[in-house]
């Protein structure tokens, strides 16, 4: 009886093992995708985004800090 629960509780202990390098890996994975997409991105709009000039005297909204 008690080697039964010794083995079955080695064999949660490796399946949690095993799950965690899993979900972990797949952590990295997304991770990974995650930054090279936002890399993509910001390429793209840097590539499309233009600055608007200010000429003197034009009106313009001041956000209030305080």
């Amino acid at each position: 009886m008690l080697l039964a629960q010794a083995e079955e509780e080695d064999l949660c202990d490796d399946w949690v093992a095993l799950h965690r390098e899993v979900l972990e890996n797949a952590w990295r994975v997304a991770n990974r995708n995650f930054e090279n997409k936002c890399q993509s991105r910001k390429l793209l709009y840097d590539k499309k985004a233009r600055g608007k000039t200010l000429d003197v005297g034009q009106r313009v909204l001041v956000r209030n800090l305080h």
